[in-house]
């Protein structure tokens, strides 16, 4: 049955642990309810955010409107051809659980993508990514919920348009589109990334690559660099790393012949954001209760009593400091609302 809350607080729905509330907040757990939520006379013209986990936004106050939530909760194997599985998996479903899953039935594919908070609707829109894989290689087609036009619309990999942290779904014409299923192609037989940086270092020491070790070597990297969002608001990466022309890179190595960077294609290579804002100063900064995470200055935290404003401030600071030193302008990973 359809959910509907007035009034609602959000500090349970945000990662950052921010004090902030709805006009309303509605739960759909199938089509059929989201279609039923079109049609409430009580709430319709009223602008919608369309929210998974909350774990990659930011409330810079309360939401004047409606949050809506898709809680579909599946996820099913529903082809099998050859080396080729394919499953179909509910928005609604823990990002991690869905890993956790595949990983279960010996399905390769996204066990690099162990422990990224989040839910699985939430996913495609940010295009997730972690230790040299992203979610694009996985991705059969994105099925969604148009509330403009009550219309279900299923798109192909190549027609989410994938970019770096980045997809169609993030374009206006699809922010009112609900992603209700993901549909993926994973493979029954070994599909080894295990080149990355840490991973690649754990993974040689250990000497066993089979994906239940991947997967809890990633899960035990990930905890030892990175806060726990249930002990400690954040949410992940704030900032993209970015991507720049060799030929600039090289510049900038006159300069700093530390320097790291991953190639990116031929012309282009992908800086590491840590690195960019280690140098500049501020890791493990603080300023009143919004900071960098010691081990990790790519990612903010909330002390405990931050608001919104505070962290996006203290973030407009990172920003400021990076470019004065190198001249790259940081792009924010986390939305903001």
């Amino acid at each position: 049955m359809i959910k509907i809350l007035s009034g609602y607080s959000l500090h349970a729905n945000n990662s950052f642990k921010l004090q902030a509330s709805a006009d309303y907040y509605v739960e759909c757990s199938s089509i059929s309810e989201i279609q039923d939520f079109i049609h409430t006379d009580d709430i319709r013209d009223k602008k919608v955010l369309i929210l998974g986990e909350g774990s990659n936004i930011l409330f810079t106050g309360d939401y004047k409107g409606i949050v809506l939530r898709p809680v579909i909760d599946s996820i099913e194997e529903t082809d099998k051809k050859g080396d080729r599985i394919s499953i179909r998996s509910g928005a609604g479903v823990h990002w991690d659980g869905l890993v956790e899953w595949t990983v279960s039935h010996g399905y390769w594919g996204l066990e690099n993508l162990s422990l990224i908070p989040g839910s699985v609707g939430a996913a495609p829109v940010q295009n997730i990514g972690a230790y040299g894989v992203e979610l694009k290689e996985s991705v059969e087609s994105v099925e969604s919920f148009d509330l403009q036009t009550g219309k279900n619309t299923v798109l192909s990999a190549e027609e989410c348009r994938f970019g770096y942290r980045n997809s169609i779904f993030k374009t206006e014409p699809f922010r009112n589109h609900v992603i209700t299923y993901l549909n993926l192609t994973l493979s029954a037989v070994p599909r080894i990334r295990n080149t990355y940086g840490d991973l690649a270092e754990e993974l040689k020491s250990t000497g066993d690559q089979g994906i239940q070790n991947i997967r809890d070597t990633i899960i035990r990297i990930r905890k030892q660099k990175l806060p726990d969002p249930v002990q400690t608001g954040n949410a992940g990466s704030f900032f993209k790393n970015p991507v720049i022309p060799y030929t600039r890179y090289e510049v900038l190595r006159e300069s700093f012949p530390a320097i790291p960077f991953y190639p990116v294609g031929e012309k282009q290579v992908k800086i590491p954001a840590a690195w960019l804002i280690e140098q500049a100063g501020w890791k493990g900064k603080r300023i009143g209760d919004a900071g960098t995470w010691p081990t990790q200055p790519l990612v903010i935290i909330n002390h405990g009593r931050a608001t919104g404003q505070e962290i996006l401030e203290f973030s407009k600071k990172i920003r400021a400091g990076v470019q004065e030193k190198f001249g790259i302008i940081l792009e924010r990973e986390v939305n903001i609302v």
